[in-house]
This record gives C-alpha cells, structure tokens and sequence, in this order.
C-alpha cells in the first residue's frame, strides 16, 4: 500500500466517462434552487464574487452566513467572474459537481483497491455498482456539497492510509497535508468535522502522540478560522425567521429533562429506521424511497458484519468515521437520503467484504455448509442478483435518458418529475420582475430562487421545527410551523410585501402540505390586507400583495 494510487487502467476510465457524459447529458441548464440548500449555495457564490462577503445577499438583512462552511461556495465563486450572467451560468455550476463526481467515482475504485484490496474484477465491479446508481447520477444533477464532499473525503481516507498509516512517525509535510485535506473535509460540510475527529482518535489509539499533536498543530490555523468567524457573528440579532439560514441550533434536541431524553431515544429509533430503509434504497433498484422509515433492513444486515471487519483488518480510520458518520445523521432530524451519498462507496466496500468473508469462511471450513458453498449454483446465484441490480440500474438510466425534458422538475429522489413543469416558475418571474420593485421584500417556499431569477430578496415564511416532521413516523407527523399571528407579526417586522404561495413545490413530507396551509391562514386574514394579483397556468404558483 505505498502508492496513493494504483494504475487504474483503460478499464476503469471508460465507465467513469460514461457516467459523466450522461450526467451532462440529464443536467436541466435552465433550473437552480429548488432544494434551495442549492439555492443558497449559489447565492453565497455570488455574494463572495462581488466582493459582499460571505453573506446571504438573499435575505433582506443580509446576514452573515455561519451555518455552512465556505470552502463550496469558493469552489463556485469563479463561475461567476468567467461568466456573470445569469441563469446562462448555471451549468457550469453543475459541471463543476459533475466533475467532482467523476473524481469521486475514480477515488472509490482506489479505495477498493488500495484500501479493501479487493481483486481488479471485484473492484471495477463495485466501480460498476456505483456509475450505474441511480442514485449518486440523480444527486450529481444538484449544486450541491455532497458530492465534492464525497471527493475530498475519500482522499482524505486513502492519503492517511497510503501516507501516514505506514511507519510509526510520519514527516511534517505529510502531516500538513492531511491537516489541509481533513480540515477541507469540514469547510466543505459540516459532516466532515466527524472525519477530523476519527483521524485524532485514530492517532490516540495507535499511541502515535507526536503524529497527533502535529496534526493538531497543522490543523488549527485551517478550521480556527472558521470557529472564530462563527463565534464572532453567532451573536447578531436577527429575525426568527431567518434563524434557519445561519444556524443549525432549530435542528437539534435540547436535553433539559428526563424527558427530554425519552424524547431523544425515540428519534434516534425513528431516524434509524429512516438510514436502514435508505440503504436499501440506494443499493436496490426495485425498492422505493422510504418516507415513513419502513424497517426492512437487507443492506444494514451486510453491512453490520462488514463495519466490523472493516474496523478490524482494513481500516480503523475508515471504521471510526463510518460510525461516526452514521451517529451524525441519526442525531440530525432531516432524511438521509442525500447525506449517505458521501460514504455510499465505503458502505459497498464493507457490505462486499462481509460478503466475501462470508464466502472465504464456508470454502476453508471442513463442515457440509463449507462443501456446498463450493457449489456453482451458489457462485451462479450471487452473480444473478448482482446482474439484475446493475440490469436494473441501467434501465432506470436508459428510461430517464428517454424521457429527458428540460421543463420537467428536477427531484429530490428521482431525475425529475414529468408531472411539474418549469413553465409556471418562467410566468412568475417575468410577472414579478414586471410588476414588482426591487426593494420589495417577499416570502415564498424558494427565496433564493426568486431572488436568483427576478433580483427581489426575500425568506421563507415560517418557524423550523424539522423534529417534528422528519423524526417521527411520516403518517403520524404534527408539524410545528409557527402561528398565524405570530408569522404576521414577524413578516410585517420584516416589511414583506409579496406572499408566494408555491403548492406545485409541496413535498412528501407533512412540513410541505403545513407550510401551504399557514400561507392560505395568513391571506385568509382581515390584517394585513391581502390581494391575489397572479396565479400561474398550472395554479402551482399564487401571489399576493399583502398591504399593511
């Protein structure tokens, strides 16, 4: 293991091109921000590049941002110097990501390789298993940092086990270097502080006290400033409604009592269902995307015996951070659908060394389990569900290349959506840039959208509480919103003018259908006066001057 990386060969290039050319092929050039976290990633970019600071130039106060880390917004500056006009930029932002992604996939054979040390067949299968997700392909569609987080992650893992995992001390330079790719890691995702920390307790573990006390040293100037402009703008007043865009204090459970941790434990069981049923999902074409967190662990029974393994023989670094990973998106209350992405790779390895394990044990043992597993119809059958998997897989694909339309929607869970159109999002923002001033102020579903394509800032309108509609069971959710009165008061504070209501945007999720109905309370009431002066050809978009 003395080479960051193996020669991957023809072999293993020629898919990774085919997975970038069709994710350039599906990419919408016309569609930004309706997951808005992509949204506001863009918004920051271009804040950055006018030279605004890091800001939400968005919102009507422009805070500072302190919630996401800078590095992805950096990484999405130069687009805008290159080329200033939008939305004739916005695929350069997405190819940007789907570079990414191919440097991701050719990372993850490495680690296969290097790391798992998997055979080349095994290896450029499971590089097969990947470009033919459906799931990694649809995510690439959106400018957003998981997959240049997956990227620098996986370089991460495979420097320190190629570098700095082979003698008992390893020189400074490769020290700072590793300092720089972790410390990446976290400026590019608030997840990737659980990376910085398996490599700290991966040092102690092994005793290697003056690797770590370097490490550390490297490692503070690169994320102590991020912790200090954190703290030094964490105390500006702001709105209650824009909380959301710079901290993420309204996603966590405050523990003030006994209570309080029954509490915990029952999300944490519900949010376990939620991982278990997703990891079916990503490795299992024919399953669907689970909402209500349906146990039906298939994946996660693999994938247990193979963390341990891992943890064991491969990688101790690797296991730490996968537990730690796992630990993290079961104490956030949001779906894990596109935050697994990242470790989806890791995930496979394990998932294939518990496999082989498995088999490797039956063959060398001497009982009649061990006699059969020589068998071919064991071989023939293990290779039969991983051919309908990849079968699958590309049918998905191909279908998704058939019906491609840029108008379609993009999906969170799928490529888009051919039942919502982009046509009544276009009616909109040419009403509004025609019928509305600059310095007006709106609340709508998806501000950085209408501030990206119409220049009018805005928020959201509504108090998050994602624990009470992403934790519990999907059918039994009671989202927290706000109240009407309290939401008046707050978007009258805030001096909003437009209230836009987006149902064709209303997601799966009950916080959708609960933010629609506060909108229709707020229009219902005598204060402020509200008038409908817009609604879409596909009604999926109503606005309505609210006058104080």
């Amino acid at each position: 293991m003395n080479s960051f990386l193996k020669n991957p060969g023809l072999a293993v290039f020629i898919p990774i091109i085919f997975w970038g050319a069709i994710s350039i092929f599906l990419t919408n050039p016309k569609i930004v921000g309706l997951y808005h976290d992509d949204g506001i990633y863009v918004v920051l970019s271009k804040a950055l590049a006018s030279g605004q600071g890091y800001r939400i130039i968005s919102l009507p106060d422009q805070p500072m941002e302190t919630k996401y880390p800078p590095l992805f917004p950096l990484l999405l500056t130069p687009v805008w110097w290159l080329n200033p006009v939008f939305p004739s930029n916005i695929i350069w932002f997405k190819v940007m990501v789907i570079v990414c992604g191919a440097l991701f996939l050719l990372l993850s054979h490495q680690l296969f390789v290097v790391v798992f040390k998997f055979g080349f067949r095994n290896s450029l299968f499971l590089l097969a298993l990947l470009v033919t997700n459906p799931v990694l392909l649809s995510v690439s569609q959106w400018i957003l940092a998981e997959i240049p987080y997956g990227f620098i992650s996986t370089a991460t893992i495979l420097f320190f086990e190629t570098r700095c995992n082979q003698e008992k001390t390893t020189n400074n330079l490769r020290l700072l270097l590793l300092a720089l790719l972790a410390s990446s890691s976290y400026l590019l995702k608030t997840h990737g502080i659980v990376l910085v920390l398996a490599i700290t307790l991966c040092f102690a573990v092994k005793r290697r006290y003056r690797d770590l006390v370097v490490y550390l040293f490297f490692l503070t100037p690169f994320l102590g400033g991020w912790f200090a402009w954190i703290s030094y703008h964490a105390a500006s007043p702001h709105s209650a409604l824009t909380q959301y865009y710079i901290s993420y204090g309204n996603s966590l459970v405050r523990i003030g009592s006994l209570s309080n941790f029954k509490r915990l434990g029952f999300l944490l069981y519900q949010n376990l269902k939620y991982l278990v049923s997703t990891l079916d999902y990503f490795f299992i074409p024919l399953a669907s995307i689970p909402v209500a967190g349906k146990l039906f662990p298939i994946v996660f029974i693999g994938f247990l015996p193979g963390l341990v393994l891992t943890w064991r023989r491969v990688s101790l670094v690797a296991g730490i951070y996968l537990v730690g990973f796992f630990f993290c998106i079961l104490l956030l209350p949001w779906h894990p659908f596109r935050h697994l992405v990242p470790i989806v790779p890791l995930i496979l390895g394990t998932v294939a060394l518990s496999v082989l394990s498995i088999f490797q044990n039956y063959r060398t043992s001497q009982s009649q389990a061990g006699k059969l597993s020589w068998h071919p119809l064991w071989a023939l059958s293990l290779g039969s569900v991983l051919s309908a998997i990849l079968f699958f897989n590309t049918l998905r694909i191909l279908q998704a290349l058939q019906t491609n339309n840029e108008n379609y929607l993009p999906s969170h869970n799928a490529f888009f959506d051919p039942q919502r159109r982009w046509q009544g999002f276009e009616e909109t923002f040419q009403w509004l840039r025609e019928n509305t001033q600059e310095e007006d102020v709106l609340a709508s579903l998806l501000d950085p959208v209408y501030y990206l394509y119409t220049n009018r800032k805005g928020m959201r309108f509504w108090l998050h509480n994602p624990e009470t509609y992403f934790y519990p069971d999907w059918a039994s959710a009671q989202p927290s919103v706000g109240e009407v009165s309290q939401i008046i008061a707050l978007l009258k504070e805030a001096k909003v003018r437009w209230l836009i209501r987006d149902p064709i945007c209303n997601s799966d999720f009950r916080e959708g259908q609960a933010v629609d109905a506060l909108a229709r309370a707020i229009v219902a009431k005598e204060y402020p006066r509200s008038s409908l002066c817009f609604l879409s050809s596909d009604q999926g978009h109503w606005v309505y001057r609210l006058d104080w």
